[in-house]
């Protein structure tokens, strides 16, 4: 199973179709287009059209994170904070798409070492 398979994979899971790049070059259409890349990949809506990008198509717990947010941005899940602090790793939803990473990654017996930040308040 590769990173097509899993790509495709996701989408079906989570019902939606952004488009999917793999690569340094990948995440570049991120930045050039106002977005940020984290670690190993990132997430953008640009144009009406979702992008997801991935700097290794190794990292399929990257790639079913980024998707997550595609999914929690298309069904309008809302930010949390907590206080007046705007820690990204600290909301809720981004605490969400690591729990789905790794729900994924065993779903195929895979590993990533994927560390989910604690929800302070």
């Amino acid at each position: 199973m590769d990173f097509t398979y899993h790509s495709n994979e996701l989408k079906n899971k989570l019902n939606i179709a952004p488009v999917i790049l793999a690569g340094p070059e990948a995440c570049r259409v991120i930045t050039d287009n106002g977005g940020t890349i984290t670690q190993n990949g990132g997430f953008l809506w640009n144009d009406g059209q979702f992008i997801v990008a991935v700097k290794d198509e190794n990292h399929i717990g990257t790639l079913a994170h980024e998707m997550r947010h595609a999914w929690q941005y298309m069904n309008q899940v809302k930010e949390y904070k907590f206080g007046n602090k705007n820690i990204y790793d600290k909301r809720e939803k981004e605490v969400n798409a690591y729990k789905y990473a790794i729900w994924y990654l065993k779903q195929y017996g895979l590993s990533e070492p994927i560390n989910i930040p604690k929800l302070s308040r």
